[in-house]
């Protein structure tokens, strides 16, 4: 995050990357072109539920909320399944 770039919720063009793999699943969220946070957990249960935890994991390590995110962009064996 850049200082001068701050919205309200203070964050700007965060953009969050999941991958839903069919054993493991990731996200990386990036702002700027720097990665601020990152989580890799396994793929169990629904896709959906693997996609909002590794998810939540990631937003959390930095205490950002979901609303902050600007773009989300999904790839992987299970993307289809997820909204």
């Amino acid at each position: 995050m850049y200082p001068d770039d701050n919205d309200s919720s203070g964050y700007r063009g965060a953009v969050i990357g999941v991958d839903i793999g069919s054993t493991f699943s990731k996200a990386v969220l990036l702002s700027h072109g720097v990665i601020l946070s990152w989580a890799i957990i396994p793929s169990v249960g629904s896709y959906q539920a693997v996609a909002d935890e590794v998810v939540s994991q990631t937003l959390a390590r930095v205490g950002m909320p979901v609303e902050a995110i600007t773009s989300v962009i999904a790839t992987g064996y299970g993307a289809a399944g997820v909204s």
